[in-house]
């Protein structure tokens, strides 16, 4: 039987994996890799210790719960796999290559160009080990930290949304996130008083303020009302992202227009200073750059902007709005539960006219199928159907003025 750590303290809101073994380490005085040896008898991270971040070994996941008596699952939620592969798409596979996962989580959905050239053409510089928003320089042990936020917390520690490339501020405090030692968290934002705080332009802190709300609520509100589930919201964005940086050659329908014009409104020539890579592969100073100019849209997008519409549709794919964020299955994140889909509104009253009226039925699935790629069309009568949605394919014959349907 394995004998439980007297000292142990316990996981905190949101707390990197890489900071809980910190601090484990320092309630008995040793190293984080002193800790892993002596107290776990397994070897540390070769390299820095904030890889187990991403996606740590199953021992060191084991062995932290028997010692600290934690369950298996909410130590993995400490990590970025524990998002779960709905928020973070699944890791490649002898089943699944990188290019099939970068398809089916960066080419999901349409803001300004059709998504169908994007799937099928080939991304420059695409790893074998490439997982949507997670970078190398990220993993290190000078993790990007909000300085007042470690200032003011009772107990310093890192936050595991910190080490994702999908914001570059502090929505709580509109201040950048700096690489900041690990280890003495407290210590190193203080040691930063004399200078001040990177403040951020008010379109990333808007940016940033709604994918945190996704990475820790599950749910997000759009300035329209409407309720989109955090998994939406990140593929979208990085859809978006991967919209600002393709080639112009998989930009159609008028989408190389809309594309330059924003990177002329963000200050930017067309694609300055990025190299043709996926963002994972960009610096810091270049992901916070194209994130400037997806905030920029975001924005022109909920103002109603008309000159970045695909064909006038919505700028996220209809299908994805209407479907109801899901509740169940092993895709969901560990963190946190996901939320009740509301079923009022405008998708109730749509689906009430559908079931009422065959040819309304026919009318809405039209509408929706003229703005998804044609591949979507079976998944979104699968969204449809658990909508309760009933599907007409024909349609019905319009009765002559005057003659009922049971005359008919």
């Amino acid at each position: 039987m394995t004998t439980r750590l007297p000292l142990h303290p316990r996981p905190l809101a949101d707390e990197a994996l890489s900071s809980w073994v910190r601090r484990l380490g320092a309630a008995y005085d040793l190293t984080p890799d002193r800790f892993i040896e002596s107290a776990l008898g397994l070897s540390p991270p070769a390299g820095f210790l904030g890889v187990i971040d991403n996606e740590p070994p199953n021992d060191l996941v084991e062995a932290l719960s028997e010692r600290t008596g934690t369950s298996a699952e909410r130590v993995s939620a400490m990590t970025l796999a524990g998002y779960g592969s709905l928020l973070l798409g699944a890791s490649a596979s002898i089943s699944r290559s990188a290019t099939e996962i970068f398809v089916d989580y960066v080419c999901q959905f349409t803001c300004l160009s059709p998504a169908g050239p994007r799937r099928t053409a080939p991304v420059t510089q695409l790893s074998t080990r490439w997982r949507p928003w997670i970078c190398a320089d990220l993993l290190d042990d000078r993790p990007r930290s909000c300085r007042r936020c470690l200032i003011t917390d009772p107990i310093p520690y890192t936050r595991i949304h910190w080490r994702a490339a999908w914001m570059v501020s502090c929505p709580i405090h509109e201040v950048a996130l700096e690489p900041l030692g690990q280890g003495c968290e407290g210590m190193a934002a203080r040691s930063y008083d004399w200078a001040p705080a990177q403040l951020v332009h008010p379109v990333l802190l808007a940016l940033d303020r709604l994918t945190l709300e996704a990475v820790t609520a599950g749910v997000i509100a759009l300035p329209s009302g409407r309720r989109l589930h955090a998994g939406i919201w990140l593929r979208a964005l990085r859809s978006l992202v991967d919209e600002l940086i393709r080639s112009s050659g998989v930009l159609r329908c008028g989408a190389y227009a809309r594309v330059t014009r924003l990177w002329r409104d963000a200050g930017r020539a067309f694609h300055e200073g990025i190299p043709r890579a996926p963002f994972e592969m960009f610096t810091a100073e270049q992901r916070e750059a194209v994130l400037m100019i997806a905030g920029l849209t975001v924005q022109k997008l909920n103002e109603g902007a008309p000159s970045l519409a695909v064909r006038a549709s919505k700028p996220l794919p209809i299908f994805a709005l209407l479907r109801p964020s899901p509740t169940t299955g092993p895709d969901l994140p560990s963190r946190p539960s996901s939320p009740t889909p509301s079923s009022d509104g405008p998708v109730a009253e749509a689906i009430a006219a559908a079931r009422a009226n065959p040819r309304e039925a026919y009318r809405i699935r039209q509408y929706l199928i003229r703005r998804e790629h044609a591949e979507n069309v079976s998944q979104l009568d699968r969204c449809l159907i658990e909508l309760g949605f009933p599907i007409v394919t024909e349609q019905p014959l319009r009765l002559p003025a005057g003659t009922t349907r049971a005359a008919a």
